[in-house]
């Protein structure tokens, strides 16, 4: 029996008829010599059609061979001997896979997945059975074989998607099996054939299946969700909250977020370009009673993520490592008592509470160090060691957050460390200090920067108010940017990416000798929020995908089919939808025939010598055989 894996390139033999047409066409030019014994005669008109004539036979038979070599090797012919109990077998058989996975609940997918049936089973001519599986994170459910094809229909329709995320090779076994000892075995993928769900299956199908897939994917596909959120508090009973948007479409989107916490609720209209990423900050009035909250995005073609409950109190705590000087000098105590207290602060005094380790340069702990999210230097960046550098930029590099704060003396050696280590690329042109003629303070925050959008949001920040006594006069090169700036437009804290973690630097120390920053109520969100990038989402929460095994403490397995907050031994596990379900991106259907296929296997009840032939091998072997005769038929 001969298959063609790619039958539609057949339509290339009808490039044979190029080289036929090269020869007609082909003429020889003759040199004219005129006699003067005939100069006399009327010239006689030749028809056309007796100067074109099939010259060369030879080589124009290898050309036609050479070309029909090379379709047929792109078309991948394979021969399939007949069983001997073949007409003894079990038929003609048609197993349908159908997907189940979250992805199918939108765009529609389901109401183009019927129409697909319904074209697919009227194909289906004469005494077929049929038999369906419905897939997701595993198989869910299985139309037992049966030779009534509308029940396919009704088995889909009382199957609907899921909140799962999509495994279908335990559904293709089981298919394989189903279709095993048929004489005529079609294999039905019904899907939308989302890269997470079908990226890694390979190897899996007999060729003497036949495949068909049934795409259920429809144009013009978009979808905004919400992947995490995280909140802390805030003073005066308010609650900060951090969303974090994607936008999966190929367009700009415009999306409102809205936040609710009980009866409370806050809204901010958020815009996003193609495929882009942004975290938005909403601040509200906290409601202590409730321990969750919705995030929430107005419905799109994907619905699934378009609605995030979040739990309001966390597990553990991030470690934040805190470097300074800790002898007599007031100056450095108090800079890093002041961060201590802001990072190890507990939820009643504004944000989750960081485990903090105060450390003095000369008693850095590696293993210490490494299991820290966020570094503080504080003043005493020119007394670490090169290796010490050398551990900080690759803490940095793996998404921990670096913040360096410069030191009565040594600005010069500490700017160029931080040059030498590839963390930050900044010069310094000396001090500015206040004196009766200027006053120092905080002229200008980065709007889009998430402290721009802290200090936006938060009726009660006194960032602006606060005085600076003096400060480093910075210049930042790119690739590092200004976060904030001082009344005289002057640099007062630079931030720079480094890997996957980021670089802070403040023109001034958090020291009263500096600044009253650290007196001010802004500095602790100021301080967390520009540590946030380094806190894994969610970080403090468990978190576990739909489908996923969860178990009570007393043993009892706990529902995570649907997307929620649960709380075991008072301690928060948020239940959230597959984001892979989300994705745009699909896997081609040739792709797919390619990966599945299991060339030069044959099903596990076949003899040895029911094994299939490739004979596309044997093509490649003429292809090669008749290039090396062509040069040879010219002459």
């Amino acid at each position: 029996m001969l298959n063609i894996t790619y039958p539609y390139l057949l339509w290339g033999l009808l490039a044979l008829a190029v080289p036929i047409l090269l020869h007609l066409l082909n003429r020889r030019n003759h040199d004219t010599v005129t006699f003067p014994a005939v100069k006399f005669l009327f010239r006689a008109q030749l028809p056309h059609e007796g100067r074109r004539r099939l010259r060369d036979f030879l080589l124009l038979l290898v050309r036609l061979l050479i070309l029909a070599s090379a379709v047929l090797l792109l078309a991948r012919p394979v021969w399939t001997p007949k069983r001997e109990d073949a007409g003894q077998g079990n038929g003609k058989m048609a197993v349908f896979l159908l997907d189940r996975s979250a992805s199918m609940g939108g765009w529609n997918h389901l109401a183009h997945e019927e129409q697909l049936l319904e074209k697919a089973l009227g194909e289906l001519s004469g005494t077929w059975r049929v038999a369906a599986i419905a897939s997701a994170n595993g198989v869910l459910d299985e139309l037992p074989v049966t030779e009534d094809s509308r029940a396919v229909l009704s088995f889909a329709k009382q199957n609907g998607a899921t909140h799962q995320a999509g495994n279908h090779h335990p559904a293709l076994l089981r298919a394989i099996e189903l279709l095993s000892g048929a004489h005529e075995a079609h294999l039905y993928l019904v899907s939308d054939f989302g890269r997470g769900d079908w990226g890694g299956l390979s190897k899996l199908v007999p060729p003497v299946v036949k495949l068909h897939f049934l795409s259920c994917v429809a144009d013009g596909q978009r979808n905004v969700g919400i992947t995490s959120v995280r909140t802390s508090l805030l003073p005066q009973g308010r609650r900060r909250v951090m969303a974090t948007l994607r936008n999966y479409s190929a367009q700009k989107e415009t999306r409102t977020l809205t936040v609710g916490i009980g009866e409370r609720s806050v809204s901010q209209e958020v815009v996003l370009g193609p495929f882009a990423q942004q975290r938005v900050g909403l601040s509200l009035a906290d409601s202590p009673s409730q321990a969750i909250g919705v995030a929430s995005l107005p419905p799109d073609d994907y619905g699934e993520d378009d609605q995030f409950r979040f739990a309001l109190k966390a597990l553990s705590s991030p470690k934040a490592l805190v470097i300074a000087e800790e002898g007599d000098e007031q100056r450095s105590r108090l800079s890093s008592m002041f961060t201590a207290k802001a990072m190890s602060a507990g939820e009643e005094a504004g944000g989750t509470m960081f485990e903090v380790v105060v450390r003095e340069p000369m008693l850095l702990d590696q293993q210490e160090c490494r299991m820290a999210r966020v570094v503080f230097v504080l003043g005493c960046l020119d007394r670490l060691s090169p290796s010490d550098m050398e551990m900080l930029h690759g803490m940095v590099s793996e998404g921990a957050s670096l913040v360096v704060t410069p030191g009565l003396g040594g600005a010069s050696v500490t700017l160029r460390r931080l040059r030498d280590a590839k963390l930050m690329t900044v010069q310094s042109n000396g001090m500015a200090e206040a004196s009766k003629n200027a006053t120092l303070g905080v002229g200008w925050i980065l709007p889009e920067s998430p402290i721009g959008q802290l200090c936006a949001d938060w009726q009660e920040a006194d960032l602006f108010l606060f005085p600076i006594f003096k400060h480093l006069r910075l210049q930042p090169e790119q690739p590092a940017r200004t976060l904030m700036k001082s009344l005289a437009g002057l640099p007062l804290l630079i931030e720079q990416d480094c890997g996957a973690g980021k670089c802070h630097l403040f023109a001034f120390d958090f020291g009263t000798e500096w600044s009253a920053f650290a007196l001010t109520s802004s500095f602790l969100p100021i301080l967390r929020e520009l540590c946030h990038s380094s806190v894994p989402e969610g970080y403090g929460v468990r978190r576990v995908l739909c489908g996923g095994v969860l178990h009570s403490a007393d043993g009892k397995e706990v529902d995570t089919s649907a997307p929620g907050v649960v709380f075991l031994e008072d301690a928060p596990v948020e239940i959230v939808s597959p984001p892979q379900e989300a994705m745009t991106e699909h896997a081609l259907a040739d792709d797919l025939k390619i990966a599945l296929y299991a060339e030069n296997t044959a099903p596990a009840a076949e003899n040895e010598e029911n094994k299939t032939i490739p004979l596309w091998n044997y093509a490649a072997c003429l292809l090669a055989f008749f290039l090396l005769l062509e040069p040879f038929a010219r002459k």
